[in-house]
Order: structure tokens, then C-alpha cells, then sequence
């Protein structure tokens, strides 16, 4: 045999330069914490995770990615729309550009959509979500959505900018409101205008909305918000006096029976539209001019934007719904709710589109942990959620945010892993100590701890898919195989680090990542599965199978995912970049 001391030092080293990178990381991860701008605390904590992989750094990474998307574009952002179905979302800037979002991924659609030549001031999708029309200089364009290319000439008669357009339910018409003090119909078909313009407004049009019905258009200007009948192209009434001041927006509620007007005079007001009466006073809140307003598909929320700041209201209350929602550095010029009502979108003038979740406004962070969430994970029905960070385990209401229960306490070190069993009765916890511990999930205690535990910190754990297994990896380099019902190691530790580990769908192999290998070990022998999988990177260190179990990714610290063939244990084409 040959001297193992070369081989124990080379470990020590590894363990040095690990414990190194480790406490870099947490200084990176506590100023990614104090960060002043999204943009730096997203960088430093994935400098952190990139640095040193573990639930900590996860969970940081985890908690900035959290926050409300942005898109960042390459100029402020005057308008946004998105598609009836949802997926996409449409921007106009001041950059003379229109441009095209899938909602899901984040990333822009193809060429951004040009030939205005002046700001993107609105845009608006057809009922169909087929057709795009988009508004800016004097003129409309109508775009083929599919095709992302233009639907005829340009729509002329406006002597100047035209500030808004939107379609009629049925998507027959639009109505387009100018900067030269008209509002003109068009028949969408022929591309046509309607009629005479419909005159009366004394000052710019900013914003154009039809009833539900498509019976009635409402027309905003800085001296009034006027009421058409579309067929008769009349006026339906005197203009809405009362305490509007110069209105920048005007929005119909879903039922067509409220109408929501907001502008200078850091006022918003609800009116009634048979009446056209004000009803109650102006909302209150808004310490700046208001910019505008939209109302959620089911009308019982109203969304409202004033500077840097977005605040929702409970239309029938009148009754500001938490606290504003903050993250914008510079105006905020436009809003609209998705389909389903469940995300708001806000376009600002700091260059930013940001999406928001309409239930949790920002996803508030759960209250009530004394130290950093390093894991979280929910409950298989997606109703519970459970965090890990200080001593402890906490339960979760995922609708309502709030606790269930009392914490889960035993550890008497940091919390560093959880899983949970695919049935959701049995969460694992390990700790810095590398203490491994069993709890009833509905009676809420112990079950029992894992001996002999690790002797380092438990960074990683995972149920067999049939809840019997538990698999765990501890910084001390080993993986061990745990029976769960008996709550007894089963067989020797395996061998190596951990930092990923997954189980197969038939759980009868279980993948273990670290160190730039992944080594696939058969779960009944506890043997290893030929030689460990190695790419040119020595940077693997996460895993995942397919559904069908025949498929492997690794994810590198080099950024890329790559495909494995279960069977041959040979890649499948060229990583994924």
C-alpha cells in the first residue's frame, strides 16, 4: 500500500479552501442583505452561492430572485399590455419601440417592433390577442402578433401625438385619443376611420377606455373625463365635474357600473356611470400626481400608480389594501392586471417593468423567524410551506401567510436542511451540528433523531419517492441511507461529499453531486454505478432525473445544464447553455 498521508493532506487542503470559501460567502451573502439597489443584492448573492453552494446561500439567492420580476429595458417605459390569455406582454417606450414578452420566461420576443417615430405612448391587444395596436406620433400601427409584422399602412387623421388607444370588447372598433384635442373611432376590419372625430375636449386626451358592453367610450383629458355613446358617436351627458383636477387616466370597472379616474391633485375618484355622480370622496393615499389606474378582472380591486409607488384598494371599502408597493425608483407611468387577476404589471420611468404578485404584493417575507431561512420547502398540496434558518422549523399558511402553530423545536444548532415525504406527513431537518431529526407533520412533534448522525453540518437530504428512504449528506463526506419507519442507518455511509442528491422515480438509484462529479449508486447494495460522471469543468454540483428516470441534468458553476443517458452514463449532445 502506498503512504495515504499525500492523499490526507490533499483533503485538508480541500477542507481549508472549502472553510475559505465558505466565509467568503457569507460576507458576500450579508452585503448582498444590505445591498441598496435589486441589481446589487441579486449579484452578490450569486456571487455567494456561486462561491459556496450551500441552503444558506440558496436560500439567499433564493430570496432576492423572490422579489418582484423585472425586464430591464433600454428606455423608460410609457405603456403596458398584456395579451387576453396572458402570456404576453407588450411594452412601449421612449425609445420609439414596441416590444414583445413571454410572460413565463421573462424574455423579450424576437426584434422589438419599430417605425414610430416618436415615444410608444400605448399600447393595447386586440380581444383575440391576434393584433397589436400601438400608438405614439400621429399615426396607429396595427402588428399581425404571430408574425410581428405590420397589418397595413399606418391608421392617419390625428394632426398630432396620439396618447391612447383602446379596443371594444368585441374587437370591431378602436378609439384613439389625440393630443389635438379629438377622439376618433375606427372600424378595425378596413382599417377606417368612423365617422367625424368626437370633439368637445379642451385640452390633450390621455386615455380612452370602453364599457364592458362596448356601448360607452370614456375619454380623459386635463379639463375632463367625458362619456360617448359609440353608436351614435354623441356625447352621453354632461362631463364628470367634481373633484377630478387634470385627469391623466380613466379606467371602467369589469360590470361597467364604476368609473375610476385619477391624475394631478394627488387624487383618485370612483364615480358612478349611470349617474355620473362622485361616489364618496377621492381615495386617499397618494402624495404626487397619479399616473394610473386599472381594475382587476373580478372588479373587486383597484390598482392605482402615484411616482415611484403602486397602491391597491378594495373598491367597496374604499380602504387601501397593506402597504404601497415599492421598488420603483422613478415614475410610474402605466399598470394593467394579467387575465386571471393574480399578477399586476407596473412600467416605469426608471427603465423597469416590474411583476407583481397580486396576493402577496412583493412576496412580504414570513414574520417571525429569529435568524437567516437557509431552506424552505412546500407541502406536496402547495397549501403549507416550512422554513429552516434559526433553531428551529416553522409551518406556514401559504395562503395567508400566517403560522401554524408553534415552531418545531429540538435542534440545538442552526437548521440547515429540510425535506419533506412525497406523502407530506414526515419533515427531516438537519442541522449545523449535523444532527438529523424525524417530525410528525400534522401532530406537530418529533418522531425521533437519526443515529449515529453526522459529525458536520447536514447540508442536504431527500426522500426516497415511495417516502421510505431518507437520503442524507453531511459536510463531513459521507451520504448515509436512513430506514425511515425504523429510524435506523441502513448499511455503512457511502463515500464522498454531497452537495445534490436525487433519487430516480423507481427510487433504485440515487445520484449524489460534488465536487465536480456525480456518482449514481445503487440504493439496495449501496454499490456504486460504474465510474462517476465528469465533464471538463470539475464544476457539477446539482442533479436532477426526468420523469421517466432514463434522463439525468447536471447543473455546472459554469453555467450550463447538461443531459446524461441513465443507462450508457455517457452525455446527451452538447450542454445546454
Amino acid at each position: 500500500m502506498g503512504d495515504p498521508r499525500p492523499e490526507r493532506l490533499r483533503r485538508r487542503a480541500r477542507q481549508a479552501d472549502r472553510q475559505r470559501d465558505a466565509a467568503a460567502s457569507s460576507q458576500l451573502l450579508a452585503q448582498s442583505e444590505q445591498a441598496s439597489t435589486p441589481a446589487l443584492q441579486a449579484l452578490l448573492a450569486a456571487a455567494s452561492w456561486r462561491l459556496d453552494q450551500t441552503p444558506r446561500s440558496r436560500a439567499g439567492l433564493l430570496n432576492v430572485l423572490a422579489k418582484p420580476d423585472r425586464a430591464i429595458l433600454n428606455a423608460h417605459v410609457h405603456s403596458v399590455a398584456f395579451s387576453p390569455d396572458g402570456t404576453t406582454m407588450a411594452t412601449g417606450g421612449f425609445d420609439e419601440t414596441v416590444r414583445l414578452w413571454d410572460v413565463g420566461t421573462r424574455r423579450q420576443i424576437g426584434e422589438p417592433l419599430t417605425g414610430h417615430t416618436g415615444p410608444g405612448l400605448s399600447v393595447a391587444f386586440s380581444p383575440d390577442g391576434k393584433t397589436l395596436a400601438a400608438a405614439g406620433d400621429e399615426t396607429v400601427r396595427l402588428w399581425d402578433i404571430a408574425t410581428r409584422r405590420p397589418l397595413g399602412k399606418p391608421l392617419t387623421g390625428h394632426t398630432d401625438t396620439v396618447g391612447s388607444v383602446a379596443f371594444s370588447p368585441d374587437g370591431t372598433t378602436m378609439a384613439t385619443g389625440g393630443f389635438d384635442e379629438t377622439v376618433r373611432l375606427w372600424d378595425v376590419g378596413t382599417r377606417r376611420q368612423i365617422g367625424e372625430p368626437l370633439t368637445g375636449h379642451t385640452d390633450l386626451v390621455h386615455s380612452v377606455a370602453f364599457s364592458p358592453d362596448g356601448n360607452t367610450l370614456a375619454t380623459a383629458s386635463y379639463e375632463a373625463v367625458r362619456l360617448w355613446n359609440v353608436r351614435g358617436r354623441q356625447p352621453s351627458g354632461e362631463p364628470l365635474t367634481g373633484p377630478t383636477h387634470s385627469v391623466e387616466s380613466v379606467a371602467f370597472s369589469p360590470d361597467g357600473k364604476t368609473v375610476a379616474t385619477a391624475g394631478e391633485g394627488e387624487t383618485v375618484q370612483l364615480w358612478d356611470a349611470r349617474t355620473r355622480r362622485p361616489i364618496g370622496e377621492p381615495l386617499p393615499g397618494h402624495t404626487d400626481q397619479v399616473e394610473s389606474v386599472a381594475f382587476s378582472p373580478d372588479g373587486e380591486t383597484l390598482a392605482t400608480a402615484g411616482h415611484t409607488n403602486v397602491r391597491l384598494f378594495d373598491v367597496r371599502t374604499r380602504r387601501p389594501l397593506g402597504k404601497p408597493l415599492t421598488a420603483h425608483t422613478e415614475t410610474v407611468e402605466t399598470l394593467v392586471f394579467s387575465p386571471d387577476g393574480g399578477t399586476l404589471a407596473t412600467g416605469s420611468l426608471d427603465e423597469t417593468v416590474r411583476l407583481w404578485d397580486v396576493r402577496t404584493r412583493m412576496g412580504r417575507p414570513l414574520t417571525g423567524s429569529t435568524g437567516p431561512v437557509s431552506s424552505v420547502v412546500f407541502g406536496p398540496d402547495g397549501k403549507t410551506l416550512t422554513t429552516a434558518g434559526d433553531e428551529d422549523a416553522r409551518s406556514w399558511n401559504a395562503g395567508d401567510r400566517r403560522p401554524l402553530g408553534a415552531p418545531l423545536t429540538a435542534h440545538t444548532e442552526t437548521v440547515e436542511s429540510l425535506a419533506l415525504s412525497p406523502d407530506g406527513r414526515t419533515l427531516a431537518t438537519g442541522d449545523s451540528e449535523g444532527t438529523v431529526r424525524l417530525w410528525d407533520v400534522a401532530g406537530r412533534h418529533q418522531i425521533g433523531e437519526l443515529r449515529p448522525g453526522h459529525t458536520a453540518p447536514a447540508g442536504s437530504m431527500v426522500f426516497s419517492p415511495d417516502g421510505k428512504t431518507l437520503a442524507t449528506g453531511g459536510f463531513d463526506d459521507t451520504v448515509r441511507l436512513w430506514d425511515v419507519a425504523g429510524r435506523r442507518q441502513i448499511g455503512e455511509p457511502l463515500a464522498g461529499p454531497s452537495q445534490s442528491m436525487a433519487f430516480t422515480p423507481d427510487g433504485r438509484t440515487l445520484a449524489v453531486a460534488d465536487e465536480g462529479t456525480v456518482r449514481l449508486w445503487d440504493v439496495g447494495s449501496r454499490r456504486p454505478v460504474g465510474e462517476p460522471l465528469a465533464d471538463n469543468t470539475g464544476l457539477m454540483d446539482s442533479v436532477a432525473f426526468s420523469p421517466d428516470g432514463r434522463t439525468l441534468a447536471t447543473g455546472s458553476r459554469d453555467e450550463t445544464v447538461r443531459l446524461w443517458d441513465v443507462a450508457t452514463r455517457r452525455p446527451i449532445g452538447t450542454p445546454l447553455v
